[in-house]
């Protein structure tokens, strides 16, 4: 069985929690109510005319494993997934929008991973 310390909790949870919530920022309204201006600066806009969509959207990457068909969604607010040497055991994750989420990740193999989560604009 892999435990870890209340510590090392602290040193993953932490930093995916403050990656929710960066992106659940970036996902609001600026309410300043200026209109609809979506111009992007000229260096911004060269710099991301390739891998951006005339929807805004970024263009994704092909994942590294196939894609669950199904979706695992929260239950209570939490998603739990695990991740081997080489996969996630479940990587297909939905979250409610506007709602806080815990992503639990436990590591059941032997290699250190990273993880980065981002929106379909990419950041």
């Amino acid at each position: 069985m892999f435990s870890l310390s209340p510590a090392k909790w602290t040193r993953i949870l932490v930093p995916i929690a403050a990656g929710l919530l960066l992106l659940a920022a970036a996902c609001g309204d600026d309410d300043d109510g200026g209109g609809d201006d979506t111009s992007t600066p000229a260096a911004t806009a060269d710099a991301t005319a390739d891998a951006t969509a005339a929807d805004g959207i970024q263009t994704q990457p092909d994942s590294p494993q196939e894609v669950d068909a199904e979706v695992t969604e929260a239950v209570d607010g939490v998603l739990q997934t695990a991740v081997e040497d080489n996969f996630y055991t479940l990587n297909n994750l939905s979250v409610p929008l506007g709602e806080t989420t815990t992503i639990e990740i436990v590591n059941d193999g032997t290699d250190i991973h990273n993880m980065r989560i981002a929106g379909p604009d990419g950041e």
